[in-house]
């Protein structure tokens, strides 16, 4: 005996009733009267069959429900609203997901630790070398009446244990540098530069005109990439000189990410045993031309931020002159 709600053709498939059918079609175009794509239509057209399909299953007639239907371009099913609506914008009647943003390295806390927590290493440099102390500022906030120029620097340094690798360059990319105006209590872009300039500099500082040109590589993702080599570190900056208002100067933020990458694919990767410092600084001079002369006569450091290990992952190294409660409840830009 047959169920009254389904009857079978010579080849023993079970089949609907056409009045079952046109119920169902029915309830589903009722319920597509503002349907924009065809996706969407497929999508009620598919629950209302597949309601169907659990009524008749429930009273002995096994019926396999229809698939999702699922949105070219896309796999699985797509979360949102019982519409069959998806995030993005749409080309075409073909939904586009837009791409994950990218994660943002740079964090107000680690803004925050670069000036107030120790260094996790030190160069090889001299004992008597101040910035071996930790991070600190210098001028700060109040740089001689006559200087109103910013240039922002970073280094990178053999650390002191030594770095056996071999195979391993560091990557500089997106050096930024901004100033805080007092009066808006907002900031401003002084410059930004996704490469960098620099040479090696004997890694003490002491010898003015031991300075060679950086083997730089470009890197694909960004910046450029060298190797450090004792005595030698890149010292290096961007932008060029630029102007600020003195008389509104609440303070400065300057920042450059790092990481290590390989030297030659073919060779084996020895990262684990690289041992690279990176800090960062910004001097402030007196005019966009003036040079450097012993004694410092135009120019002079705002300050340094703390020495880090540069690792597998990017990192990012900072120096700020503005103090943890007015970055907190006034950020700067951060990537």
């Amino acid at each position: 005996m047959h169920h009254p709600h389904a009857f079978s053709n010579p080849t023993g498939q079970t089949r609907w009733p056409r009045n079952l059918i046109a119920t169902a079609l029915l309830a589903a175009l009722a319920g597509c009267g503002g349907a924009e794509t065809a996706n969407t239509t497929l999508q009620s057209v598919a629950n209302a069959l597949n309601s169907a399909a659990t009524a008749l299953a429930a009273n002995g007639n096994p019926v396999t429900p229809l698939p999702e239907p699922v949105t070219p371009g896309t796999s699985g099913t797509s979360s949102g609203s019982s519409t069959g609506s998806t995030s993005g914008s749409t080309s075409g009647g073909t939904a586009t997901t837009p791409p994950p943003a990218s994660p943002t390295i740079n964090t107000i806390d680690t803004l925050i630790g670069d000036m107030t927590l120790a260094h996790e290493g030190t160069p090889i440099a001299f004992a008597g070398w101040g910035t071996l102390s930790g991070p600190g500022l210098d001028f700060g906030n109040n740089p001689p009446i006559e200087w109103s120029y910013a240039l922002p620097w970073g280094v990178i340094f053999v650390a002191r244990e030594g770095s056996p690798a071999t195979n391993t360059r560091v990557q500089v990319r997106n050096m930024r540098f901004y100033v805080f105006s007092k009066s808006t209590r907002t900031w401003r872009s002084l410059g930004s530069s996704a490469t960098v300039d620099g040479s090696m500099y004997n890694e003490d500082f002491r010898q003015g005109n031991d300075v060679l040109p950086a083997a730089v590589r470009t890197e694909a993702s960004g910046g450029l990439s060298v190797k450090p080599v004792w005595p030698y570190a890149y010292h290096f900056w961007c932008c060029g000189r630029q102007p600020f208002d003195r008389s509104d100067l609440g303070g400065i933020y300057a920042t450059f990410q790092a990481r290590l990458v390989v030297d030659d694919p073919a060779r084996p990767d020895d990262r684990s045993s690289a041992r690279f410092l990176g800090y960062t600084g910004l001097d402030y001079w007196r005019d966009q031309t003036s040079g450097w002369a012993p004694g410092q006569p135009n120019n002079g450091e705002a300050g340094h931020g703390r020495m880090k290990y540069v690792t597998n992952e990017w990192r990012a190294f900072n120096l700020t002159t503005v103090d943890a409660a007015t970055l907190r409840a006034s950020p700067p830009p951060l990537e």
